[in-house]
């Protein structure tokens, strides 16, 4: 919030950066490295975010199996986060170069894991006779 005053403080409250009459930049700063400082945010803190990402992936695959209704949770959830993030990423922070593709290497290498780990949790709910129990019909 304190960056986004300190921008309409230096435009003098204009919403864009105009020419005046006399061709000067309307800004208070007199070199290119204070303008960039001034509207350059933080590096995004990718490695929460992806984490973060990480997180729910899991949780909804463990639990999904006795659960169903996570996926569609799941689903709006990355899509809000997608949105705010990106909306994040162009107007406040600078744009994270701290990964490389051995991050999506590993991510593929922890969904395998995932995926057994929703077989396990799936059969132990399924197979719990205190969840899905069921009366045998007499014969007749």
């Amino acid at each position: 919030m304190s960056s986004c005053i300190g921008r309409c403080r230096d435009r003098s409250c204009r919403r864009k950066i105009q020419k005046k009459e006399t061709d000067d930049i309307n800004t208070w700063h007199v070199t290119q490295e204070d303008v960039q400082e001034q509207y350059t945010g933080e590096e995004m803190a990718a490695s929460y975010i992806y984490a973060q990402a990480f997180t729910t992936i899991l949780v909804t695959m463990m639990y999904s199996g006795g659960c169903p209704i996570l996926y569609p949770i799941t689903f709006l959830n990355f899509v809000i986060v997608y949105w705010v993030y990106k909306m994040l990423l162009i107007s406040h922070f600078k744009k994270s170069t701290a990964f490389d593709e051995n991050l999506a290497i590993a991510t593929i290498e922890l969904f395998k894991w995932s995926v057994i780990i929703h077989l396990v949790t799936s059969l132990m709910m399924f197979t719990n006779h205190n969840i899905l129990s069921s009366t045998r019909v007499p014969q007749q």
